[in-house]
């Protein structure tokens, strides 16, 4: 019977190989059927996202609509033009989206990348639409939010008037004792601060005012507008007021630094005289001389006592006839000698600079709207050069390169001041 038997284990290894090759068959259909599948997932996963957002952007029209009309009614049509404007586009935006949306469905068949393309700027067209009208429901759930909070922001407003013009007397008194100490150049960037400043104050009580009897009104002003620009009209108040005790302070450190230049220049002076009179430098004579005659000039000139003094433009003046002694001056001193006098002015130059950078932003930052694009440029520029200034190791540049940033930031200042009078 075992002989008989002889070609069963044969059978059975027949069987095992016939199954292994079974099971690699089916697992290579498997992977096939998967990489199939995860193929047409793609056009799948942009449809269903297409057909989301056409829902989502559909839903939001017709919520937009009905908001348009609850604005209208509360806000009135001025304040809600933008809101019409973009609902009009968000609609048009939607009837394209079904427009392409019908072309995916008639008898006429798309190539896949024509089906792709239209379903991407379905979702796309969509999704700017909802954006739209989702900023449009932010802007007027926020309007809501102030005119619900309009009694307490108007209590605020009214606390906030009443401090703002228990300053006005102290800053009335500040600047006249500063017109009785500097000359009427220095006070240029404040002449007007206190007259503006009290419109401003008279400003944000009419409009606190006006709030207050619009409590329930539902016609354009709202009481929470109304509050808005009270609120702005103060913070202008407070920037002329503040750029009063600024300047103030400005002027003080300033006068500190015209009276170290003073004493450097008068070193200057006896040290240039003492180089003439040993005539190292015989070549150089004439123009020292003449530098020192500049230098004595203009020293007489910014510490007589029968004059108010200026102290930014003193500085300036000063600087100027110190750079060009110090010019004629260089060719009887050593390298390193020049780089240590750079060194000892560049910090005044850089003081100097950032104080005239400062006043011009106070002219512009309180003529908000009326202050042209040159003034700016030339603030730009300053502040430029100041940050030059401070990133050069060379002393000579770097005093050179501040000494520009105050120019032009006196250029700024000036130009800011004509803007603001031309445009007041």
């Amino acid at each position: 019977m075992a002989n008989g038997l002889w070609w069963l284990p044969s059978l059975v290894v027949f069987g095992v190989t016939a199954a292994i090759v079974a099971v690699i068959v089916l697992a290579v259909r498997a992977r096939r059927r998967r990489g199939i599948g995860s193929g047409a997932r793609e056009p799948d996963r942009l449809d269903r996202q297409a057909n989301l957002m056409l829902v989502r952007a559909d839903d939001a029209v017709t919520a937009g609509e009905e908001e348009l009309g609850f604005a209208l009614a509360q806000f009135g049509e001025q304040t809600t033009a933008d809101f019409t404007v973009k609902l009009r586009e968000a609609r048009s935006e939607l009837t394209e989206a079904f427009r392409l949306k019908q072309s995916l469905e008639d008898a006429v068949p798309d190539s896949d990348r024509e089906r792709r393309e239209r379903t991407k700027r379905i979702i796309a067209l969509s999704e700017s639409a909802s954006a739209r009208l989702d900023e449009q429901q932010r802007r007027f759930d926020g309007m809501r939010t102030r005119e619900r909070h309009a009694p307490e922001a108007l209590a605020r407003l009214r606390a906030a008037i009443s401090g703002v013009r228990s300053r006005l007397p102290d800053a009335s008194a500040a600047v006249e004792a500063l017109r009785r100490r500097y000359a009427a150049g220095a006070l240029n960037s404040i002449d007007q601060n206190i007259d503006r400043a009290t419109r401003f104050v008279q400003d944000a009580a009419s409009n606190a005012d006006a709030a207050a009897g619009r409590a329930t009104a539902t016609a354009p002003p709202s009481a929470g507008d109304l509050v808005g620009v009270g609120e702005e009209r103060l913070r202008s108040a407070v920037s002329l007021l503040d750029a009063i005790v600024r300047l103030e302070e400005s002027l003080a450190a300033t006068a500190r630094t015209l009276d170290e230049l003073v004493a450097e220049t008068r070193r200057e002076l006896a040290e240039a005289r003492a180089l003439r009179d040993r005539h190292e430098v015989p070549e150089a004579g004439t123009e020292l001389n003449a530098a020192i005659a500049h230098a004595e000039t203009t020293l007489a000139a910014v510490t007589a006592s029968t004059r108010m003094p200026d102290p930014v433009a003193d500085v300036e003046r000063l600087r100027e006839a110190n750079a060009a002694l110090d010019t004629a001056f260089a060719e009887a001193r050593s390298g390193q000698q020049r780089i240590e006098n750079a060194r000892a002015a560049l910090d005044g130059a850089m003081r100097i600079a950032r104080s005239q950078i400062q006043v011009a932003r106070d002219v512009i930052g309180g003529n908000r709207g009326r202050v042209g694009a040159d003034a700016r440029t030339r603030l730009a520029e300053a502040e430029r050069q100041l940050m030059l200034a401070e990133a050069t190791a060379d002393p000579v540049e770097a005093l050179d390169t501040a000494r520009r940033a105050t120019r032009h930031a006196n250029d700024a200042e000036a130009l800011a001041h004509y803007d603001a009078g031309a445009r007041f």
